[in-house]
């Protein structure tokens, strides 16, 4: 599991002690000269600012209300790893709910992935982001992706902690450009594709030329234009060309004979809400093709085609047999 370098961890302490409303004028000094010691602490200080700051008001209000919220969300924050168990946390937030009741946190979970606040590049819930790589290179995050970059001189490599992108790769023969996720590598061989992160799968969809791909026990593939592939650690597996994998830059969901779950999984990250799905229903088969930036549109069509009710409650929706 990855965790925050020291200078995050640090960041995160000083925010939230400072946010409690018992900070003195000492710790405020103290707290400049940790500022200031290091050009990685301010850095570490602005890139949280940007992310959490506007949360921190409502979690002192509820710590002064349910003491221990500072220490809990300290752990949280800090373990903001790419466990498959901590990313489900993370996106359906009813743990965290319980854990954190009424504080910010929650509100900027559900506005962004809480591992997102520290990474080099990420998206909030519903967003697609377009941007250009200091290389050339054109990406676009998928809504809820969190990116860290490490360009140098041999090598461009972005890892992809959670979500989906598509990168349309900008020549340069002396560095190539590797995404990385938790189950190997996808290196570009002149080419445009996408990939996402799934809990113990990643998958790759290429749009033009092709890729290389190694997983991590050492297997390795070159996947050519049209083609698409799920791997795991240990293993390859091709997959048919029914849909199209990277439909969400056009904000679509092409489905293909696949279990309900998969579909409500998808439509999570553009979705502020909690969208909770019964066993009976989750592996019903659907087809067809559906709006990501209308997720109540979607699962009205759903309930149109499947024998399935969705009852709303406020913020959480539960889907189940009808």
């Amino acid at each position: 599991m990855s965790r925050l370098d020291p200078a995050g961890e640090a960041a995160i302490d000083w925010m939230l002690r400072l946010s409690s409303g018992t900070a003195g004028t000492e710790e405020h000094l103290a707290f400049e000269r940790w500022l200031s010691a290091d050009p990685r602490h301010r850095a570490a200080w602005e890139r949280l600012q940007g992310g959490i700051a506007p949360a921190m008001d409502r979690l002192a209000d509820a710590e002064s209300r349910h003491p221990g919220q500072l220490q809990t969300a300290t752990r949280l924050l800090r373990q903001s790893g790419i466990s498959a168990s901590r990313r489900k946390l993370l996106r359906d937030g009813g743990a965290l709910a319980l854990l954190l009741g009424a504080s910010g946190l929650l509100v900027t979970q559900r506005d962004r992935p809480l591992n997102g606040l520290l990474a080099d590049i990420s998206s909030r819930t519903g967003e697609r982001k377009r941007l250009r790589l200091d290389d050339g290179s054109q990406l676009v995050l998928d809504a809820r992706t969190v990116v860290d970059l490490a360009f140098d001189r041999q090598q461009r490599l972005l890892r992809l902690r959670q979500g989906a992108l598509l990168i349309d790769v900008a020549s340069d023969t002396r560095r190539p450009l590797i995404v990385e996720t938790a189950e190997g590598l996808v290196r570009a061989l002149g080419t445009r594709f996408s990939v996402r992160q799934t809990p113990g799968h990643s998958l790759v969809e290429v749009q033009r030329h092709s890729v290389e791909i190694t997983t991590r026990n050492g297997q390795r593939a070159v996947l050519a234009n049209g083609q698409a592939l799920d791997f795991e650690r240990d293993r390859l597996t091709p997959l048919a060309a029914s849909a199209r994998l990277n439909a969400w830059v056009d904000g679509q969901l092409e489905v293909s004979d696949q279990p309900l779950a998969q579909v409500i999984d998808s439509l999570r990250p553009y979705h502020r809400g909690l969208l909770r799905l019964s066993p009976a229903a989750a592996e019903l088969r659907v087809f067809g093709v559906f709006p990501l930036d209308d997720v109540t549109r979607s699962l009205q069509a759903l309930k149109d085609i499947l024998p399935i009710q969705v009852r709303h409650y406020g913020p959480l929706t539960l889907i189940d047999l009808a």
